[in-house]
């Protein structure tokens, strides 16, 4: 068997091997350890015994800014709140056919404040609940 050749990044330029873009930027700065100590296998053999991979992370990448955070965070609550929404039909259906009670608390738990606001009867919030809610009751 013949032992495996590290070449490195100045090597592959030399020989005409190019990657994509930032594929490529990426690849010159990954810097390769690799420790080699002598020792034998069972069979005799020089074995390796240890291979260590650093990067180095570009200096010009861009941190996001705090507007950025804060509309990122806004979009997930947003979505958060959707999902809520769109979940409460299909899981008062499963509550309704299932008939068990572990799940059945934890629905009414998680939903206490959609039951609240339908309730309360805050218009047309209440209302819109309860249609969509009432889609999956029949």
């Amino acid at each position: 068997m013949r032992p495996a050749k590290f070449v490195d990044s100045q090597e592959l330029l030399k020989r005409d091997f190019h990657l994509p873009g930032n594929v490529y930027r990426e690849f010159l700065q990954c810097s390769v350890v690799l420790t080699v100590q002598r020792g034998e296998n069972q069979r005799g053999e020089n074995m390796i015994a240890s291979f260590e991979s650093v990067t180095s992370i570009d200096a010009d990448v861009e941190q996001p800014t705090v507007v950025q955070k804060a509309g990122v965070s806004l979009m997930c609550f947003v979505t958060f709140l959707f999902l809520y929404f769109i979940m409460s039909g299909p899981l008062a259906w499963m509550e309704g056919k299932m008939k068990f009670k572990p799940f059945s608390k934890s629905v009414k738990t998680v939903y206490a404040p959609l039951v609240k606001l339908v309730e309360s009867d805050v218009k047309p919030a209440s209302s819109v609940i309860k249609a969509y809610v009432g889609l999956f009751k029949k």
